[in-house]
């Protein structure tokens, strides 16, 4: 559960995207007040050491090569470091050696607490049109904490509409809690964003026709959905209520220091026959940020990540917070 930003993590090959995330942590550090570590995996050459002691050639790359590959890396990280991030939000430069990249990053960000990871949604090959780098994949399909994964070119503005997409779902319905947690900080309204897939609904809408009346009776559902999911299972954190005018609706949020702030809740509902391409549309045109569960009611038990999900973090113009569900 997100309730702080106070140790940020940026895993870097100081590629183009690594860097795009290295300025949307200093913009993360500037509004919630936390510090950014950056972090470089050295891959391990084993295959090469055994292939240099059957040739009988006296070079050790652990004690030969490592050390000066580590001391580079700790220049290239300071470089980035002193370039990217403010002053007043520089943490601490690390590198780590493993065989996996995916998985010597999560272990070492889980060893070291930290409360949200940062990444570049796009892989070196972006311009080859794989948008997502397979790494930043795997992060997000192990790592137990939030991973925000970033454009190449983010928009480092304050955030006022944050999309959280819902199947009805209560692990779609998580990410509702670090949503609420950075629109109290922020002042950004959160958009609960429902799609009618025209093959099946997994809202139970079959036989309602499409209209005004018919929109409204499904907002109402999302919003009664809501309401007994925070009832159910935020207790007094989250709660779902309508404002003093009457049709508006706003989550009150109580904070760590037991202070409540009201965030204006919409529903947005649209139809179409891919859920992924419909998020990203509307968040790219009307939002800042989506946060998203990487487990719906779509996904089999056993998937860490919905392909919805993936999708979204995949195509998205605009940063994207992977909430892992814990239901």
């Amino acid at each position: 559960m997100m309730n702080k930003l106070d140790r940020i993590v940026v895993p870097t090959d100081f590629s183009k995207g690594a860097r795009a995330a290295c300025r949307y942590a200093n913009f993360l550090s500037g509004t919630f007040g936390g510090t950014v570590d950056l972090l470089h995996r050295i891959p391990t050459l084993s295959y090469f050491q055994d292939s240099l002691k059957k040739m009988g050639v006296p070079i050790s790359m652990e004690k030969d090569y490592i050390p000066q590959i580590e001391k580079d890396t700790k220049a290239y990280l300071k470089e980035d470091m002193d370039k990217y991030i403010q002053k007043g939000h520089q943490g601490k430069c690390f590198s780590v050696i493993g065989p996996n990249a995916a998985r010597s990053i999560v272990d070492f960000v889980h060893r070291g607490k930290y409360d949200i990871i940062v990444l570049g949604s796009r892989g070196d090959s972006a311009e080859h049109y794989i948008k997502m780098g397979s790494v930043t994949t795997r992060i997000v399909k192990l790592s137990q904490i939030p991973v925000i994964t970033v454009p190449d070119k983010p928009k480092l503005k304050s955030i006022h509409n944050i999309v959280v997409p819902t199947d009805l779902s209560d692990e779609s319905l998580q990410a509702l809690s670090p949503a609420a947690f950075i629109a109290n900080k922020t002042g950004a309204k959160i958009t609960l964003f429902h799609v009618l897939e025209l093959y099946g609904t997994l809202s139970d809408t079959h036989g309602i026709p499409s209209g005004t009346s018919s929109l409204k009776k499904i907002s109402d559902r999302i919003l009664k959905k809501v309401q007994d999911f925070l009832e159910l299972y935020e207790k007094n954190k989250l709660r779902l209520e309508v404002d003093s005018y009457g049709d508006n609706h706003i989550i009150l949020y109580t904070d760590s220091s037991g202070e409540t702030g009201s965030i204006p809740v919409t529903t947005e509902i649209d139809r179409g026959f891919s859920a992924h391409y419909l998020i990203v549309k509307y968040a790219d045109e009307y939002a800042d940020l989506i946060v998203i569960s990487t487990h719906g009611r779509s996904a089999l038990p056993h998937l860490l990540l919905g392909s919805t999900a993936e999708k979204a973090i995949r195509w998205a113009e605009v940063p994207v917070i992977s909430h892992r569900s814990t239901l």
